[in-house]
This record gives structure tokens, C-alpha cells and sequence, in this order.
């Protein structure tokens, strides 16, 4: 006998920083979410760091949505001082340095593909390098606080879009499930494409 979907308004799939923030999000606006992972936490995963911009968005974020968890992240200090727990890095700026090619690689001795960004005026107002072991472990544990549900080592194995839900098979490690979230909220967290994107010509810096 066939059971019943078990049904969600939002579906993310990917429990990186931005799908933890997606669903704290939603879970602020009264929205069922469930998040799908198929690896599980914490993981060794490459490390990020922020700037100026990036800070400001996440307190922009933590203000509109009230999301109170966010404050302590954007920026070095009050890191510091909220969450000695989770490891950082102090960040005072960084330099872009176009390289169009492998045999390019070498630093020419010329400045003059290079653009730096001093990117804090001291340390207490420094952007961060984020671990992010830590740091997507940490929003995921505050997104399932807010009220998400969160299903580790599941993979998507079936999408059927319908006028009204889109339906979803999810194979988990206990077996097969399906579920059905809303047809205008299912939406996936996935990595950007390789860099070099192939409309950037270097040479135009």
C-alpha cells in the first residue's frame, strides 16, 4: 500500500551556509521546511572569507528577519567575543590577481594585473575567514532550532513537477521516501560553476 507524501512547504536541497540561512529564513516567515543534505555535518569543506558587503548583508539579514544568531558573525571582534567556539580567521584585506592561463601563473613582476583591497581599518571592525567545519555546522544547528527538519545522507532520486506541489522521491539510509513541497518554493542550493567563466577575459582588468 502506497503511504502518504509527507509534505513541506519548502524544500531546500543543500545544507551549506546559504541553504541554513534559506531556511532560518523561511522558518522566521512560518514556512514547513525541510532540509536535504546527502553528505552530513560536521565536513571538511574549502574555506571562505567575507568583506565589507558580506557583513553588512548578514546584519541586514539578522535585522530584517530578526534573526538574532547572525549578529555575532559580522564581524572579527564581536566573533571573538560571542562565539570563541567556532574558529575564524582575522581578514584585513586581499588582492585579486587575474591569471588567464597556467603558464601565466608566475607572478610577472608587474602590478599591474593585480587590484588590492585593504578591506578593514582595524581589528575590530575586520571581516573574517570563516571555518567553515564550523561555520555551516553552527547556522545548520540554528536553522533546526527555528523550527526546520533536516534529513542528512539523502539524495534526490525522482522530481516530478505538478500543477500544485512538485513531488520528490529521497532515497535515505533507513529507505525510499517521498515528499511534496509546494510547487513555487522547491528550490536548490548548489555550488556557482567553475571559475574561469569563459565571458571573463582577464586581459580586460
Amino acid at each position: 500500500m502506497r503511504t502518504k507524501p509527507m509534505l513541506w512547504d519548502l524544500v531546500i536541497l543543500g545544507s551549506g551556509f546559504a541553504g541554513s540561512l534559506m531556511a532560518m529564513i523561511a522558518r522566521s516567515k512560518g514556512y514547513r521546511t525541510l532540509i536535504l543534505e546527502k553528505h552530513q555535518h560536521p565536513r571538511i569543506v574549502i574555506g571562505e572569507s567575507t568583506t565589507p558587503l558580506t557583513n553588512l548583508l548578514l546584519d541586514e539579514i539578522s535585522r530584517e528577519y530578526k534573526l538574532e544568531c547572525l549578529q555575532g558573525l559580522t564581524r572579527w571582534s564581536r566573533w571573538k567575543q560571542d562565539h570563541p567556539e567556532l574558529r575564524v580567521g582575522l581578514k584585513r584585506g586581499f588582492t585579486f590577481h587575474a591569471v588567464p592561463d597556467k603558464a601565466s601563473a608566475q607572478h610577472p613582476g608587474s602590478w599591474k594585473k593585480e587590484l588590492l583591497v585593504a578591506a578593514s581599518p582595524n581589528n575590530d571592525l575586520a571581516d573574517t575567514h570563516w571555518w567553515r567545519e564550523d561555520f555551516d555546522a553552527y547556522l545548520l544547528e540554528q536553522a533546526v532550532d527555528a523550527g526546520a527538519d533536516y534529513w542528512d545522507h539523502s539524495e534526490v532520486t525522482e522530481w516530478v513537477e505538478q500543477p500544485e506541489h512538485i513531488t520528490m522521491g529521497v532515497q535515505r539510509p533507513t529507505g525510499a521516501s517521498e515528499i511534496q513541497a509546494s510547487a513555487s518554493s522547491a528550490m536548490t542550493i548548489s555550488k556557482p560553476s567553475p571559475w574561469p567563466d569563459p565571458q571573463i577575459d582577464p586581459d580586460a582588468w
